[in-house]
């Protein structure tokens, strides 16, 4: 990567604009493109303020550029940094050539299975028709942090994922530590293997599997089970050590039961992921049995044996990717029994 100069200018203007870049390199390694350690005994240290921090919602493209809404609410110079990181870096420097690479090779599947993840899981750009926005959206939706909102990390985003600790939120994004060669992060502890698969096209062992977006019919109405992991709210539980387990949001409006997200099968502990149902059944006030629960279960088996058969006998890499995170997936699932009180 030929990007010397023109790097170090703007990681000199991103330092004046409050950022912080110490020991960091761009390169690429084995996960593609990537940041990397200058001097590996040396800890990197890098930071992006909150004055960098853009909703997606403020962010658009025009002529295959990136661009700031004028409705954001970003200072001038953080404008045209933005822009300029976006367009010359990120999504200019490769960022367009790896998002459409993606959807390429999702493309390649057959029919049936790109339709299940498109309908079933939320994948849509496994199925929607191929064009410059659809790229463009696959590329944000995978280098953006939900922090209030889904939100863009300019220079963050460009760190891959790997066995790392997490982002540190504290006061807007930072990654710190000592790297011997590529610069790495935990994506997310939250997701589950599919998810991961989902969002950012990698394949992660997870030892807890979601529910995915799925309708239930009820006693009491219909069920609407999301994966809105953000919407939830903290306990801690002892099992024997103390844990912090989030739960999802159960509303009820209109004859309509919305739950945010449902874990199905957490290794280690399988009683826990039927106690949270029951628990969130319970302090919405409804009475009702198990069934709902196994519901979810059967059709979440259902869906990826589904798939895993739709695959038999495909030879593409992305074929062998998805099979793993299937079985991964399953076995997550399977990791349920019985029911803990919480």
């Amino acid at each position: 990567m030929k990007f010397s100069n023109a790097w170090n200018e703007l990681l000199d203007e991103f330092r004046v604009l409050g950022g912080t870049a110490e020991n960091v390199r761009i390169g690429r390694g084995s996960l593609g493109r990537g940041l990397f350690a200058i001097d590996s005994s040396r800890p990197v240290d890098l930071h992006t303020p909150p004055n960098l921090l853009v909703p997606l919602r403020d962010v658009t493209f025009r002529s295959d550029r990136f661009h700031i809404s004028p409705a954001a609410k970003v200072g001038k110079r953080e404008r045209v940094w933005l822009e300029r990181y976006l367009n010359e870096f990120s999504w200019g420097g490769g960022g367009r050539e790896e998002a459409m690479a993606e959807i390429e090779r999702m493309r390649s599947l057959p029919l049936p299975v790109r339709e299940r993840l498109g309908r079933a899981f939320g994948m849509n750009y496994c199925i929607a028709e191929l064009s410059p926005d659809l790229v463009a959206q696959r590329f944000l939706g995978s280098r953006a942090i939900t922090l209030d909102e889904q939100t863009v990390m300019p220079m963050i985003d460009m760190v891959n994922h790997g066995a790392a600790p997490g982002y540190n939120t504290t006061n807007g994004v930072a990654v710190r530590g000592l790297f011997s060669d590529e610069i790495l992060v935990s994506y997310s502890e939250a997701h589950d293997t599919f998810l991961c698969f989902a969002v950012w096209g990698i394949v992660c062992p997870r030892p807890f599997a979601y529910s995915h977006p799925t309708r239930l019919p009820t006693r009491q109405g219909e069920m609407v089970i999301s994966t809105e992991l953000h919407d939830g709210h903290e306990i801690e539980v002892h099992v024997p050590k103390p844990l912090r387990l989030n739960l999802p949001n159960l509303t009820v409006r209109n004859g309509r039961i919305a739950v945010s997200f449902l874990m199905l099968g957490m290794k280690g502990l399988p009683r826990i992921p039927k106690g949270i149902f029951r628990r969130v059944v319970s302090d919405a006030g409804l009475q009702l049995d198990d069934e709902p629960f196994e519901m979810a279960q059967h059709l979440n088996r259902d869906a990826f044996l589904s798939m895993l058969r739709d695959l038999e006998g495909i030879e593409a890499e992305i074929a062998g990717s998805l099979r793993r995170v299937c079985l991964m997936q399953l076995d997550a699932l399977n990791q349920h029994f019985g029911s803990r009180p919480l």
